[in-house]
């Protein structure tokens, strides 16, 4: 090579690394006026105006170095990442790929291949190549960090917090890394800790839109609205109508009740970005209001759209199944529904056998147990635990009872599970092991524990509600750990009740919830384990039905406070217009007075809800 253009080569490339763009896009393009097939030339300033955030540029620069060179594992890393920049996934994927077939120990080209496919909901085989990255490269910390996140997707938790856990101690200012680990502790309901790692990250990376809104929403989890309001508009200061935060304020204003705000949010964030499934669905769900045609058309198109994710498409069934439903198309609407519960199956299959095990093992180790904790703690609250099948009343008898001025309504926590995990590492063993050898030290500590969560609400309220539908698990450990707690088991009609949990996307730990069979099936494991606990704690199970609720209000309130232990007040009645936080589906519905209209429901689709009454033994 001319020793001139060598020269302005080495100096593009200095000037590049030393983030003088500008100036390296001049030196490349002095060699290019001189040598138009200059590969390397080329190639990095392809580099140069992608890091100018000119990636449709780039591609045709290094596109370019490419005809000229076409086994240059580089320039197909190059092009992978320009690529990615402008959305074009498969074109990315096909460019990293072939870097690595002549190339295949290249950590950088590994890394961002596994990446894209993190990016693409393919988990499962990103982390078999950032294994391989970091085989080749273990002290690369964004590596750690990235495996992190892939782990997280996939659910593994723990190795997850372990690969950040290394990204940090590499690198202390990973924001990704403190995002990922943040993640983690919000899916333990570890809450302080989640709101310190997201707070690391956006200072490392003050313009951190995912980091701000994951923020916001784990503060709208601890019971922290305002606060969760001030971090999205701080986002709308930085990123003007970001459809994300804008979405993020409107299922923030629909659980404080004001549905009119949270549909004006909605509608900002598909103006902003037609494409966005999930402001799109948020609509569609709202209650009280009915999706126009052309919302329909737009959540359609979406449906036709190749490449969008299938956790995406399996909203777009949701949405549009409550949409046609309005309208009265029902077949339509149904099928819809159906598609979209059949992905989230495929993603998380039911093992009906499993289910069996466990819960005859929730009841079994029970029995076993013959320790109660050795002494009430002292000024505790009286706690009452409202659970239940998802979809059965439990947030609006929560509701009703948190009306009271007595109660302090917790919502829906994890408390109980956490405790279950403490059980865990007190006996080493997978719960409900353990829970029968249990002494009278270990479960006053269990109690303490569970009690600190509540902080100052444990030292002043009279009355605690827990209102977690799946703590009918824990029924066993709980009533041990606190002699004096009672238990509200929310039942509703079986058929009305499994079909509430059909038509919403439920996640992958509820992986009955996903087809008429299971849910039958799981149903009726469901009602031997609550007539095992009535069995065993005689007097402090109290089952309250749903109809008996809408058609009954006064009654049926007077009923649940006698079994607490609390005089009568009429503003329980009044529960709709509580201004507390909400934070599950029901949030709508519970801002309204009690209605009826959800009782026999599911006749509407008797025909294509037959399975699910074979599978709860209503029929032949």
């Amino acid at each position: 090579m001319n020793p001139k253009l060598a020269e302005w080569l080495k100096a593009g490339l200095k000037a590049q690394q030393l983030g003088q763009l500008d100036e390296a896009v001049k030196l490349f393009k002095k060699v290019l006026n001189k040598d138009a097939s200059n590969v390397p030339a080329l190639n990095l300033l392809g580099v140069a105006v992608l890091n100018q955030g000119r990636a449709d540029r780039a591609a045709q620069y290094i596109e370019k170095a490419l005809r000229y060179r076409e086994a240059d594992p580089q320039a197909h890393g190059n092009a992978g990442l320009a690529y990615r920049e402008l959305g074009q996934a498969e074109l990315a994927e096909r460019h990293f790929r072939r870097s690595l077939a002549l190339n295949g120990r290249n950590p950088v080209v590994l890394n961002n291949l596994a990446n894209l496919l993190t990016e693409l909901q393919r988990p499962g085989e990103a982390i078999p190549l950032f294994d391989k990255t970091l085989a080749e490269a273990p002290q690369y910390a964004e590596a750690w960090s990235n495996l992190g996140a892939a782990l997280l997707m996939t659910g593994q938790h723990k190795e997850a917090a372990i690969a950040c856990d290394r990204a940090l101690k590499l690198d202390a200012n990973i924001a990704q890394a403190f995002n990922t680990r943040a993640e983690i502790a919000r899916h333990f309901a570890n809450f302080n800790q989640a709101i310190l790692d997201y707070r690391s990250a956006i200072r490392i990376q003050p313009n951190y839109t995912e980091a701000h809104i994951n923020l916001a929403n784990v503060l709208r989890e601890s019971e922290q609205p305002k606060q969760a309001q001030d971090v999205l508009e701080k986002v709308l200061e930085f990123s003007s109508n970001n459809p994300q935060a804008l979405t993020s304020l409107g299922v923030l204003a629909e659980q404080l009740g004001d549905l009119s705000a949270a549909a004006e949010y909605f509608l900002r964030a598909i103006d902003e970005a037609p494409n966005n499934v999930m402001s799109h669905y948020q609509l569609a769900q709202l209650k009280g209001r009915r999706s126009s045609r052309e919302e329909i058309a737009e959540m359609k198109r979406l449906w036709e759209l190749e490449g969008v994710p299938e956790q995406e498409r399996m909203h777009l069934g949701f949405g549009l199944f409550k949409a046609l439903e309005q309208q009265g198309e029902d077949e339509e609407a149904f099928r819809y529904l159906a598609a979209g519960n059949q992905i989230n199956a495929q993603h998380s299959p039911y093992d009906d056998a499993q289910a069996e095990r466990y819960l005859n093992s929730l009841l079994d180790e029970s029995a076993a147990s013959s320790t109660a904790a050795s002494t009430v703690i002292e000024g505790a609250p009286q706690l009452v635990f409202v659970l239940g099948m998802p979809r059965s009343g439990t947030t609006l008898t929560e509701q009703i009872l948190a009306s009271h001025t007595a109660v302090f309504g917790a919502g829906e926590v994890s408390y109980a599970y956490d405790v279950a995990r403490f059980v865990e590492s007190l006996t080493g063993q997978t719960y409900p092991g353990g829970v029968s050898s249990l002494t009278a030290d270990q479960l006053s500590t269990l109690a303490k524990a569970y009690l600190a969560r509540f902080g100052e609400a444990a030292r002043t309220a009279d009355v605690i509600v827990d209102k977690t539908p799946l703590n009918f698990q824990y029924i066993g450990l709980l009533a041990r750990i606190f002699p004096s707690a009672k238990f509200v088991n929310c039942v509703r009609e079986p058929m009305d009740n499994c079909f509430s949990i059909y038509k919403l996307p439920f996640g992958d730990s509820q992986s009955y919830a996903h087809s008429l069979e299971s849910l039958g099936q799981y149903y009726r494991r469901y009602e031997r384990l609550m007539a095992g606990w009535q069995q065993q704690f005689p007097g402090r199970v109290y089952s309250c039905e749903y109809e008996s609720t809408v058609a009954d209000l006064e009654g049926q309130a007077k009923r649940l406070l006698g079994f607490i232990g609390l005089e009568f007040e009429a503003e329980v009645l009044d529960f709709h217009s509580s201004k507390r936080l909400v934070r599950t589906p029901s949030a709508s519905q519970v801002r309204q007075p009690i209605y009826q209209s959800s009782v026999a429901a599911w006749k509407r689709y008797a025909k294509q809800l037959a399975p699910l009454q074979r599978a709860l033994g209503l029929t032949q």
